[in-house]
Parts: C-alpha cells; structure tokens; sequence
C-alpha cells in the first residue's frame, strides 16, 4: 500500500468536502500505515468504505502533484495511444 506523509496527505484533502471521519480512516491507513480492516473496525463502518476514501485521497495527491489517471474503455485508449505516437514522431522530425 502506498504511503503518505502527512504533509502529502493535507495537502492532497485541502481543498475536499470529504468529512472529518472519512479524512480520519484516510489517515489511518496512508499515514498510520494501519489495515484497512482494522480501520474499519474501530470506527464500526464497512472496509470498503475505508477502501473507497484511501483511493479518493491518492487521486487527490497525484493530482496535487501534477499527475491524473484516466480509466478508458480500451478502443479509445488504443486511439489516445496512437495520437500519442504520431505527436512524438513530429516532435522527432521537426527542426529545433
């Protein structure tokens, strides 16, 4: 599982609407370092929903950092693959 320090981590959840608790089962695991499952239990709620605010804050920290990630269905991926392909290869040929 991925870590956080906890100056990643506040500044990945500054500016979220997420709740004080959820923030707390976030921390939990990406800064304590602690099991979902134990998480979950002590705060009586459903791993999954422990699960669910650890990815929630990950995206937020890639994103804080300048990276995204994007789900695509794999006939567009295989497109944006090939756009990516054709703009590298100008870039090669085109004079500096």
């Amino acid at each position: 599982m991925q870590r956080l320090t906890a100056k990643e981590f506040d500044a990945a959840v500054r500016a979220s609407r997420m709740g004080e608790k959820t923030r707390a089962w976030a921390r939990s695991v990406l800064v304590d370092g602690r099991r979902f499952v134990d998480v979950a239990a002590d705060y009586k709620v459903n791993r999954q929903n422990v699960q669910q605010a650890v990815r929630q804050v990950l995206k937020w920290n890639q994103r804080e950092k300048g990276m995204e990630v994007l789900l695509l269905h794999p006939d567009l991926a295989a497109r944006f693959r090939g756009l990516m392909e054709e703009a590298e290869q100008r870039t090669k040929r085109s004079p500096k």
